[in-house]
């Protein structure tokens, strides 16, 4: 049978030379996964509504996505639907960012050292170059840091086109605050308000707080209370403002 004229994508060959594709739905998110067998010349319907989908490394396993979940199935004969299914619960797992960050290093410093276009690596002892950068690998206390520690050394290979970047990051809420527009100065323990901003109260997006219709404060006053809280020069006035933007 014929393959249609359809729109694939996503070729990938099984053991037996079976050749797998999914074939775009219009106005569906999930695609149809197809095969075509180049000893028989067949193409048959394999799967439906498969998001995407990856053979194993010896070409006789199959692990598919469809619906959210994940179900791994022989390349061979026809799977059922259901079948397979992987208990893809939620894991939580304690990492040593440290440990990570110091294996992370040394595998740039690997994959450089064997991808290398030049074998000569440019003229550099990269055995040195490790040891160099190697000895800040105690003060990493970010991925940013580790980052740039290892731009630095690939950096010393002098060749365009080599970056570093990305990682996990630790994800910070943002809490909003207000503001108030003004300046302040630290008198008798106290806040004191040393500049008003104005604004253009006219624009809503630019209101000054202070200078709105019907507020009498003015520079030189102090501030002794927010929300009913005490307020003295031991804390931090933005504090007082968290979530009230």
């Amino acid at each position: 049978m014929p393959v249609p004229d359809r729109e694939y994508f996503n070729l990938q060959v099984a053991a037996d030379s079976t050749i797998f594709f999914l074939e775009s739905i219009p106005n569906e998110r999930a695609a149809t996964l197809h095969r075509f067998s180049m000893k028989e010349r067949k193409f048959e319907l394999f799967l439906e509504k498969v998001n995407s989908y990856v053979i194993s490394a010896d070409g006789k396993k199959m692990l598919y996505l469809s619906d959210n979940n994940y179900f791994i199935t022989d390349v061979t004969g026809k799977p059922k639907a259901g079948e397979g299914k992987l208990n893809t619960g939620i894991m939580e797992v304690r990492i040593d960012p440290r440990a990570e960050w110091e294996q992370m290093y040394h595998e740039a410093w690997r994959i450089n050292r064997d991808f290398f276009y030049d074998p000569n690596m440019h003229g550099i002892d990269w055995q040195k170059i490790r040891n160099k950068y190697a000895q800040f690998l105690p003060y990493v206390a970010h991925r940013s840091d580790l980052n740039f520690l290892i731009g630095e050394m690939i950096g010393e290979l002098a060749v365009g086109h080599a970056y570093v970047g990305g990682g996990d990051f630790p994800e910070v809420d943002r809490v909003s605050g207000g503001l108030l527009g003004a300046d302040y100065e630290i008198v008798n323990d106290r806040y004191r308000i040393k500049k008003i901003y104005s604004g253009l109260n006219w624009n809503p997006d630019l209101k000054a707080p202070l200078t709105a219709p019907g507020t009498t404060v003015s520079e030189g006053d102090f501030i002794l209370r927010v929300n009913g809280r005490d307020l003295k020069a031991s804390i931090n006035i933005y504090s007082l403002f968290e979530k009230t933007a």
